[in-house]
């Protein structure tokens, strides 16, 4: 075996630990900032918080946040099974199944399952019908395709052999396979199109609607008081306030202990640059987000393209610190909580090469839409030919998106006869 000895220069970047420490710091949201300063107070002495001072509010309008008790989708449902004229046996059965509700409301339990065997088929019937009968209509049902077919055969009469094609050939039609649906159950197209949009307003997780929303509490990290002069206040939550405790400076000269409060010191030090740097940051870059969407801040609320980049490029920072900056980061105006990534809305570009944001695109297609021919719906291609008239330079694939985010069907779902 041959040794060679061979000589290689490489560059590699090595983040120090003040660096390091004032990045994670940078990107934590308000609430994971606090969990992560209450960890590091718990196991460094030589920091504390100062003392808070209660300043008087300028936030007006009730921002207490007060949990009441929510009901679960199984007390909702007991509620109406015990209103309903049925046997107690029945009743009973009906409130043991509910146990079996999944969160979308489907009956999580198959008919031979043994914690069954003691029931008899008919009085499981009884009381999967008593369920199913229950608002909002298609909880109790044991698939997606009976939960569609409970829905529309309370909105109009429908033929037997829609329920078997919902139920054993839901995925075929959701596939598009038309011609092999139309020959095994002797339908026409018009009759599986006519189908398909009485399934598009349908409910396919109905147990939602019962369930509790846990509530999600938000904490803004700063209020922007007024753009003019710019006025911004950083909140307590998101800019904690910490200390350096000097009551152990005179434990340095200890022997047994110099090595542990050296090591700690220097954390301390670590943390609290990294939470000036963390305000220093968050204000420089709220500044120019400010000079750069002064749109935003009038009664339009109109929001021009902007990425991060444009950012870095405008504070000489690196792209990859205004992300960390404003990621899971929430500001108050006018009494209105936002997210700071409201800042940087996609879209496109317009043939002057001035860019347009993808809500305002969006209203542009839904006005396009609202205002087609009842029986002949625009297609995906043809809006993009219109915006295109209107100077957007848009991809087919693109208006295709934005009308699936709008909750817009097809265009041949969407056509009405006259």
């Amino acid at each position: 075996m041959d040794l060679t000895l061979k000589q290689e220069l490489r560059q590699k970047q090595v983040l120090s630990q003040q660096l390091k420490q004032s990045l994670l710091i940078l990107q934590l949201s308000a609430l994971d900032l606090e969990a992560h300063l209450n960890e590091e107070l718990e196991i460094n002495p030589l920091l504390e918080r100062e003392q808070e001072v209660v300043l008087p509010s300028r936030i007006s309008g009730d921002l207490s946040f007060i949990r009441a008790h929510q009901p679960t989708m199984a007390d909702q449902l007991r509620t109406q099974l015990y209103q309903q004229p049925a046997p107690e046996r029945t009743l009973v059965i009906a409130d043991y199944l509910i146990n079996y509700l999944d969160d979308n409301g489907f009956l999580d339990l198959a008919m031979d399952d043994p914690r069954l065997k003691h029931l008899s088929q008919s009085s499981l019937s009884e009381a999967i019908e008593l369920i199913q009968s229950l608002e909002p209509t298609g909880i109790g049902a044991r698939n997606l395709g009976e939960c569609l077919y409970l829905q529309l055969k309370k909105q109009q009469p429908i033929p037997d052999h829609y329920k078997t094609l919902l139920l054993e050939d839901l995925n075929e039609l959701a596939k598009g396979n038309l011609h092999r649906l139309m020959d095994k159950y002797d339908l026409e197209r018009q009759e599986l199109m006519e189908l398909l949009e009485a399934m598009s307003g349908l409910d396919p997780r109905p147990g939602a609607a019962l369930s509790p929303v846990e509530p999600e509490y938000i904490i803004p990290d700063l209020t922007i008081h007024s753009v003019d002069p710019l006025e911004i206040e950083l909140s307590p939550h998101s800019f904690p306030s910490l200390r350096y405790n000097h009551s152990y400076d005179a434990y340095m000269k200890d022997a047994d202990s110099r090595d542990f409060l050296k090591e700690k010191q220097s954390r301390a030090k670590l943390i609290l640059y990294a939470l000036e740097q963390r305000a220093t940051t968050m204000r420089r870059i709220i500044r120019v987000l400010v000079d750069l969407q002064p749109d935003f801040f009038t009664p339009s609320k109109a929001l021009h393209i902007l990425n991060r980049q444009d950012v870095a490029d405008e504070l000489e920072l690196h792209n990859s610190t205004v992300s960390r900056a404003v990621k899971d980061k929430y500001f108050l105006w006018e009494n209105q909580v936002y997210p700071m990534a409201i800042f940087f809305p996609k879209g496109v570009k317009r043939r002057d090469g001035t860019g347009i944001s993808s809500p305002i695109i969006q209203r542009e297609m839904l006005k396009l839409i609202e205002d087609e021919p009842p029986g002949a719906p625009l297609s995906d291609q043809r809006i993009k030919e219109l915006l295109e008239q209107r100077g957007l330079q848009i991809a087919r694939r693109t208006v295709t998106k934005y009308r699936r985010q709008l909750g817009i069907s097809r265009a041949n779902l969407r056509r009405r006869s006259l």
